[in-house]
């Protein structure tokens, strides 16, 4: 189960990854709160981590979310729940995401969000 620090990681890893992309796509965005900022970077540090796509413009690409490609684009779209569609055609797999970024940690006992093995 994640912990406090486990959560803090995840909000400074995400802050780094909306840099690099705000630096990519060429945005230059200001944010009354960092959590803006971390949700929006939160996307490419798990599209690099589960699909191992390192190149942001890809990256960028594959993101349906409305509220994304509102802040990024101004083209916000219906995404229909799925915040990315990404295909691999080496692998013949379709994998899509649905992204829930928590903006203060809450410490449970009932492992209710947690998968079972």
């Amino acid at each position: 189960m994640a912990n406090l620090n486990d959560f803090k990681l995840v909000q400074r890893i995400s802050r780094r990854y909306a840099d690099l992309l705000f630096a990519e796509l060429g945005v230059e965005k200001q944010f009354e709160k960092d959590v803006h900022k971390e949700r929006l970077g939160f996307y490419p540090f798990i599209i690099e981590n589960v699909c191992g796509i390192t190149d942001l413009s890809l990256i960028d690409e594959i993101i349906t979310d409305t509220d994304f490609n509102r802040e990024l684009h101004e083209n916000a779209g219906d995404d229909c729940g799925i915040d990315v569609v990404h295909i691999d055609e080496d692998n013949n797999l379709i994998l899509l995401f649905n992204f829930k970024y928590r903006e203060t940690f809450k410490q449970t006992n009932d492992g209710g969000n947690d998968a079972n093995y």
